[in-house]
């Protein structure tokens, strides 16, 4: 989960009422922001096993719940020891895929993968290309600053990579992967749109992300829940999200259940590009 962290060993009753101290504490953010304008809805996002059950505790307080795409999830073997294990695990149709339709394209035309050990010094180059992502997007809730990359990197430490796509020193994209204990996370993305129409740009950043999280010591890889299709024939099953909503108008309120009712999300595709095991 984004935002919200429970103590360990939470369960029954005692995690019930953290999920009701976290709707007290958007209230009174809520409040609190009164003079700067009204916020009229709010949302917790996003919501997985094992938490639901308990979240879903605030449909007392009138938020709605609602799945949403699920979270792509690769899992990581243990005995993966770099990249070329988790080529090696493919399946000959998907490593072969791999290697001709991705690797060989990107080496092909001159570009190489490489890290960023510091993003501070090429935070405005990924802000560029953050912006020509997320400017794509339906639903864009808030804007990151170009300093924010190198915040992130200060906090994260030593659980934090970046790597890009370079073509000579110019960068046509990166993908930052965060751990969360276990989990790795590829967090931001951002590319260069034209260098991608000719490119397989995209799909070489979620290939490094791999590389990444093996090097991080992660057990899992989340993707989020865009581009279903790629990232299942990399061998990443969906984990189930959804979000808790609501208005604060009751009338209103009482509309959005109906409307959630309607909303449908994507069903990712069924893919297994990995060797069977005898």
């Amino acid at each position: 989960m984004h935002g919200v962290a429970l103590a360990e060993g939470l369960d029954g009753d005692a995690e019930r009422r953290a999920w009701h101290g976290v709707a007290e504490v958007l209230y009174r953010v809520r409040q609190s922001e009164k003079l700067e304008g009204a916020t009229d809805f709010l949302m917790i996002k996003d919501l997985h096993e094992p938490y639901v059950a308990a979240a879903r505790t605030l449909e007392d307080l009138s938020y709605r719940f609602v799945e949403t795409e699920p979270d792509m999830v690769l899992g990581l073997d243990p005995a993966w020891r770099s990249y070329d294990d988790y080529l090696s695990s493919l399946a000959s149709k998907y490593r072969n895929n791999v290697r001709n339709g991705i690797l060989k394209p990107i080496e092909a035309a001159g570009c190489r993968v490489a890290p960023i050990q510091d993003v501070g010094t090429v935070q405005t180059d990924l802000h560029r290309l953050y912006l020509a992502v997320h400017q794509n997007a339906a639903f864009r809730p808030f804007t990151l600053e170009p300093a924010y990359f190198a915040a992130l990197q200060a906090v994260a430490g030593a659980r934090f990579r970046c790597s890009a796509i370079y073509r000579e020193e110019k960068i046509l994209g990166f993908l930052i992967t965060l751990a969360d204990r276990d989990l790795g996370i590829a967090y931001h993305v951002g590319f260069d749109r034209e260098a991608a129409s000719e490119l397989p740009v995209y799909l070489r950043l979620l290939h490094a992300a791999i590389a990444d999280a093996i090097d991080l010591g992660c057990r899992q890889l989340s993707y989020g829940r865009t581009a279903l299709e790629p990232k299942a024939a990399l061998g990443a099953r969906p984990r189930p999200f959804g979000v808790l909503l609501r208005h604060r108008q009751p009338v209103l309120n009482k509309l959005i259940k109906g409307l959630l009712t309607g909303i449908e999300h994507v069903e990712p595709p069924e893919r297994n590009p990995f060797k069977k095991k005898s």
